[in-house]
């Protein structure tokens, strides 16, 4: 039963992904959303380079909220 309650939740996490977002991949890297497509994510991999990669919207593990970011402090 928790998978069933799971995946729309995630669904709906990934569908309301916007530019400026806080995110955490499924390889444990965090970064803020720069751009937005229907099925991918634009991330910055290196500041001082200017680098960006396109991310799948499936390797997208979770949004850091607010929240999670006073917890943790």
């Amino acid at each position: 039963r928790s998978n069933k309650n799971r995946n729309p939740k995630r669904t709906d996490m990934l569908a309301n992904l916007k530019k400026g977002d806080e995110v955490q991949t499924i390889g444990g890297e965090f970064a803020r959303v720069v751009d937005v497509q229907a099925d991918r994510d634009l991330l910055p991999e290196d500041a001082k380079r200017n680098t960006k990669i396109w991310y799948s919207r499936n390797s997208i593990h979770r949004v850091i909220t607010d929240d999670a970011k006073a917890n943790a402090k």
